[in-house]
């Protein structure tokens, strides 16, 4: 819970020290993967990030707040393809994610997608 707590005051490296010994011993424990992975992210650590993501999204697959994390990440590490599928997801769980439109339009611009960068942009606005 602690850790939880350190992420929401953007105390990313506190966080990790919290669950440094959780990652150890239970890494399966609660959101243990999924605190950490925010941490890295924040820390500009994707590639780690990206290895406590992918298990915790098997045992997760609708979590929505970890599918669009993992398109941060995945986009971090200029995997355009898969974050536009993790930012889906997001999306197909929780259709309200307007964050989700605002990592897609990225996506689809770095591929030159104009178009669909366009719609997604667009989605995102009239989201507030």
């Amino acid at each position: 819970m602690a850790a939880g707590l350190a992420v929401e005051a953007r105390r990313f490296q506190k966080s990790l020290e919290i669950l440094k010994p959780l990652l150890l011993r239970r890494p399966d424990y609660k959101g243990v993967r999924f605190y950490a992975a925010i941490a890295l992210h924040h820390l500009n650590q994707n590639a780690q990030a990206r290895t406590l993501l992918e298990p915790y999204l098997v045992a997760n697959p609708t979590h929505a707040v970890a599918l669009y994390y993992d398109g941060l990440v995945k986009s971090a590490l200029q995997d355009w393809n898969g974050a536009i599928r993790a930012f889906q997801l997001c999306l197909q769980a929780a259709p309200a994610y307007r964050e989700a439109h605002r990592g897609l339009a990225a996506c689809y611009a770095k591929l030159g997608n104009q178009k669909d960068a366009n719609r997604h942009r667009e989605l995102f606005r009239q989201s507030k």
